[in-house]
């Protein structure tokens, strides 16, 4: 289509062209942001669509671009202020945006795929408590080769991944690419740290990168940015890349105590120039083809054709080894004279950040669970230094295994890994299952099983360590200090942790113990009978019983879901009666759930809280990457919530949520959440709709309650502050700390006198944590603002979409 230049030249600034095969006009941020040729009766149509693009780019929050697109929260923020949008642009547009947000990428993924309704499961544990082992066990022999490749030395999975089984489906590993300035950044700053001079052989110039102490990286980013480049003609491309990097730098002041290396870099890689190199590595190693088009490759997903049968097993292998697992897989597989192939290979590792299988399941399996819609088992990474467990799990996903492995000492659990259950399981919906892994090791079993094959001697002794156990948790719970709310005298609500302890022990009692991998798939189920205090007054008082087949874990785990969520509502099971359901959300809902947010944003003690989080700049917080890593990419990037027990990079929404949903009326034992807003939601639906079960109404509402919960403290919390990644990191931490100019925006924070007075900062501060510290210490104290901002709002809108899907369902 032609237009006058100036129309011209405003799609060139907008970053929109014309894609004349498929007659559209396409978003560069997004390549489903589009105008169809019908949609465009004049001129003006396309000039409005390119104001439009302009100003999603300069507005994050709304999550058109390669970077953010992934998020759930994206569609909810246009919700929110789509009445603005619609003042701003024309019907026609926001059609676009409306077109654009109709479903989440990822089910429109899984729908493509073949799962039209697919049950998705959060695998949630630390590191190797054995969840991609038990993925293994659902799918068939051939799967469970290539599963075995995403596994490291160290018994962790190298990228997060996502498991789709399904009945009828060829075998499928789709990659999630970076977004194209993500990976640049990475090369910028190894480009950055390493030494030109060295750049004669990458193991010289690798080593020149541990003693620059002025920039602080990741080991992993540095390794995955060098394994691209490992081979002698490569070489020869990042040698280029990095003299361009080095020119680019002179040209700045870098001896200033402020320099931020990270924002550099960051804006480094949006010049068209740096990307040269990458662009044609990503040509010849990952698409074969030096004439490829690279416009739906960076930030867009990659779909790999696994083989159908032993015959092309090797090529699998050989795409996993390049592509996520290359440097583990060589460590356990040495001999290139039996792998030649592998020999020149390169990883492109460090394009990727997540991958999904879709794979068959195992036979068996099969026999016991529903693979028809298709069963999605996300293995979401756990995380393990010697100070602390960091857990992330998807908190929009409502059915979860918690795995735990079995400690090899005298109770079940490890004091530290029980507290961090607890801790999720009070903050987290109640669709859960616990499992206790790995019995196999634990010294009963060696003792009774392993000569003997005495299984009642082995239980025997089993039912003791579960005791002994339960008695521990029950004493932990009894000498607990007593949290005091400040000011509660005449406050509405208390907080008062025995429902959710109770909750917690209830489930315990009612936990799996397994031993899945090998020969020895082991699984019992635990069912005890605790007095009216909690306690188990005797070993008798466990009960151990052996299931005929662990699969029944996961078919239970779906079975419950079926009937309770009303996404798999049934029409004859439920009636509509009334044609005003929407009425629902103008109720009081809003107001008591704003209420008992407002209660928490009162009581929270916010300046302990930011102090808290400053104090870390203190010590040496290089020791927190992993922690940082986790939050960063699970809580800021995506819709996680990340769990530890001690120490910095507390996700502050776990901890407002456990807070929460320990709250009690005062003077009484109802809990708040499930008094005010579950059981008041189930009397509202009553109004409309017709079932015979009273117990669909709670549960329906229980999970409307959660998501709109979650949903609307996530969009507060970070929605609307996604451009922090890309400000220096004293840009962010300037307004958080004391004696700067105070708003009522920021709660403000006791910082170390070095920090505040611009002290040590060159070298010290210029590390990858350090930056992601500064953005949390920077969300944290903007909190408390931020919920009484977006927290109603929020709140109504989810809430109106989740009962316009119920209402959709039982039409």
């Amino acid at each position: 289509m032609q237009f006058i230049k100036e129309t011209e030249s405003l799609m060139h600034r907008a970053g929109v062209h014309w894609n004349p095969k498929q007659k559209i006009f396409v978003a560069d941020i997004h390549r489903e942001l589009v105008l169809k040729e019908e949609e465009v009766s004049k001129e003006e149509d396309i000039k409005v669509f390119c104001e439009l693009v302009m100003f999603l780019r300069s507005h994050l929050e709304y999550g058109v671009s390669t970077a953010w697109h992934e998020s759930k929260l994206n569609r909810y923020v246009y919700l929110m202020n789509k009445k603005q949008l619609e003042d701003k642009f024309s019907p026609l547009i926001i059609n676009t945006l409306d077109r654009y947000y109709k479903e989440t990428d990822i089910l429109k993924l899984y729908k493509s795929l073949g799962a039209d309704d697919p049950n998705i499961i959060d695998l949630v544990g630390t590191t190797a408590a054995g969840k991609t082992t038990f993925c293994k066990q659902l799918v068939d022999d051939l799967s469970k080769k290539l599963l075995e490749l995403t596994i490291s030395m160290g018994n962790s999975t190298v990228i997060q991944t996502d498991i789709l089984v399904l009945k009828k489906t060829k075998r499928k590993l789709i990659m999630s690419i970076r977004a194209k300035e993500e990976i640049l950044t990475d090369m910028i700053l190894v480009a950055l740290k390493g030494d030109e001079k060295r750049l004669d052989d990458l193991k010289r110039f690798k080593k020149s990168c541990g003693e620059n102490i002025n920039l602080q990286l990741d080991e992993d980013t540095v390794n995955d940015v060098l394994d691209l480049f490992d081979r002698d003609d490569l070489l020869d491309i990042f040698r280029e890349f990095v003299f361009k990097v080095k020119a680019n730098i002179k040209a700045i002041e870098t001896n200033s105590p402020e320099f931020d290396y990270f924002k550099c870099a960051r804006e480094m890689a949006q010049q068209p120039e740096l990307g040269i190199e990458l662009d044609e590595v990503i040509k010849m190693e990952f698409l074969g083809d030096l004439n490829a088009d690279l416009g739906n490759v960076y930030g867009y997903r990659y779909t790999f054709t696994l083989p159908t049968d032993e015959t092309g097993l090797q090529d699998a292998e050989n795409f996993i080894i390049k592509t996520i697992a290359k440097k583990e897989f060589l460590n356990r597989k040495e001999d290139y004279e039996s792998y030649p192939e592998l020999k020149n290979m390169v990883s492109t590792r460090i394009i990727f950040k997540s991958a999904i299988f879709v794979l068959p399941p195992d036979d068996g399996a099969s026999k016991i669970i529903n693979f028809g819609n298709g069963v999605v088992l996300r293995d979401s990474q756990g995380h393990k230094t010697t100070e602390q467990y960091t857990i992330a799990s998807d908190f929009s996903v409502k059915s979860k295994i918690m795995l735990i492995p079995v400690s090899t000492g005298g109770v079940l659990i490890d004091d530290e890994k029980r507290d961090l259950l607890q801790k999720i399981a009070i903050s987290e919906p109640k669709n859960t299952v616990f499992i206790i892994t790995k019995i196999d090791k634990t010294d009963e079993y060696s003792k009774f099983m392993d000569e003997e094959k005495d299984e009642q001697r082995f239980l025997k002794s089993l039912k003791v360590k579960i005791k002994d156990t339960h008695k521990n948790m029950l004493e932990s719970w009894n000498t607990k200090k007593k949290e005091i709310i400040a000011g509660s005298i005449d406050s509405e609500y208390e907080l008062n942790d025995k429902q959710a302890f109770n909750f917690f022990i209830e489930t315990f009692n009612s936990a799996f113990l397994t031993s899945i991998k090998g020969k020895n798939k082991l699984a019992y189920k635990i069912q005890c009978d605790v007095s009216p205090d909690g306690s188990i007054l005797d070993k008798d008082n466990v009960k151990i019983n052996k299931i005929s087949s662990w699969y029944g874990i996961v078919a239970g785990l779906i079975e419950n879901k079926k009937g309770t969520i009303y996404k798999n509502i049934d029409r004859s099971y439920v009636k509509r009666i009334s044609s005003d359901f929407l009425d629902v959300a103008q109720s009081d809902l809003v107001s008591k759930a704003e209420s008992i947010i407002n209660f928490y944003i009162n009581n929270e003690k916010w300046e302990e809280r930011v102090t808290e989080a400053l104090s870390w700049y203190d010590s040496d917080f290089r020791i927190w990457r992993p922690e940082g890593e986790a939050w960063y990419f699970g809580s800021f990037r995506n819709e996680k919530i990340i769990s530890n027990i001690s120490g910095v990079f507390k996700d502050p929404i776990s901890v407002l949520l456990n807070i929460v949903n320990r709250y009690t009326i005062k003077d009484k034992e109802f809990n708040a959440v499930n008094y005010l807003l579950v059981e008041n939601l189930a009397s509202q639906l009553r109004k409309y709709y017709q079932c015979d079960d009273e117990n669909f109404f709670r549960e329906t509402s229980r999970q409307i309650i959660t998501e709109c919960l979650e949903t609307s403290l996530k969009i507060s919390y970070k929605a609307y502050d996604r451009n922090l990644y890309k400000q220096s990191w004293y840009t962010n931490l300037k307004p958080v700390m004391e004696d700067n100019l105070q708003t009522e925006r920021y709660i403000t924070g006791k910082a170390p006198s070095w920090l505040k007075d611009r002290q040590r900062w060159y070298g010290y501060v210029n590390t990858e944590t350090g930056q992601r510290l500064a953005m949390y210490c920077n969300l944290l104290s903007t909190l408390k603002a931020n919920l009484q901002s977006n927290f109603e709002l929020a709140f109504f809108t989810v809430l109106t979409d989740e009962l316009r899907k119920l209402d959709s369902k039982i039409l």
